[in-house]
């Protein structure tokens, strides 16, 4: 579910991972609970799609207009 950021803090919480867009393809892990990406601070875009298949993750892309949010597990 994507959408504008008033519950971020409750999603990046509820999160075992957060996501912050860098760029195409490039993503810098913010938050990483269970410690599966320990000791790395950027990821690929496949990395990001195997997360979302396996564990709560939020993404957080930062646009001209402000930031979104995309979560695989709440209905926010």
């Amino acid at each position: 579910m994507t959408q504008n950021l008033e519950p971020t803090a409750t999603l990046k919480e509820k999160a075992n991972i957060v996501f912050i867009k860098v760029d195409s393809g490039i993503y810098q892990i913010h938050k990483d609970r269970n410690g599966r990406f320990t000791g790395r601070v950027y990821v690929g875009t496949q990395e990001v799609l195997d997360a979302l298949n396996f564990d709560d993750v939020a993404i957080i892309r930062k646009h001209k207009n402000g930031l979104s949010l995309h979560n695989n597990f709440s209905d926010f």
